[in-house]
């Protein structure tokens, strides 16, 4: 059992129903869907999820684009942008907190997954010098893939207080391989 959200450009419900024989229910609309499938046909159904992703996005899609309100160097990132930050406070629906991205950056250490469900992810990213940990909460799977040391992340620095010690540390949203 599981569901799906997709990209501009993909019809999930379409791309369900031509694999409907695959599954053992199904149901949602053009960019989100849920469904059951047997265990033995996850597989295939991967595979005929992929052929039709790529007929209708093309080879070489990306994925979607990484959107972000600015784009940030990491030499900007220090406690007075974080006390900035603050001022926009109270954040929710309504009044979002800022996201930021930044493109190229380093991967210093690997990303190593934690939690109980193994499905977090901590990593140390770098750029021009200047590193940061960061932390990705539910998004280990989105790691599995990369196999390069570059990195376009979307984020929001955050402080992360332990132990009475504090730190600047970069809380993802989105991250890829580096285009």
């Amino acid at each position: 059992t599981g569901s799906g959200r997709s990209v501009p450009g993909f019809d999930l419900f379409s791309a369900l129903s031509a694999c409907a024989s695959l599954l053992t229910k199904f149901g949602g609309h053009t960019q989100a869907a849920g469904l059951s499938v047997a265990r033995g046909r996850i597989a295939e159904l991967r595979e005929a999820l992929d052929r039709l992703a790529r007929e209708a996005l093309g080879e070489g899609y990306a994925g979607p684009p990484l959107r972000f309100d600015a784009a940030l160097d990491f030499s900007e990132i220090d406690g007075a942008l974080l006390d900035s930050l603050d001022l926009f406070e109270p954040c929710g629906m309504g009044n979002p907190r800022p996201l930021f991205g930044t493109r190229g950056v380093r991967l210093l250490d690997p990303p190593r997954a934690f939690g109980r469900a193994g499905d977090h992810v901590n990593l140390r990213v770098e750029q021009n010098g200047r590193s940061f940990p960061a932390v990705g909460w539910r998004m280990a799977e989105d790691f599995a893939g990369i196999s390069g040391d570059r990195l376009d992340l979307v984020y929001r620095p955050e402080r992360d207080t332990y132990n009475g010690r504090s730190r600047i540390r970069l809380k993802l949203e989105a991250a890829r391989e580096a285009l």
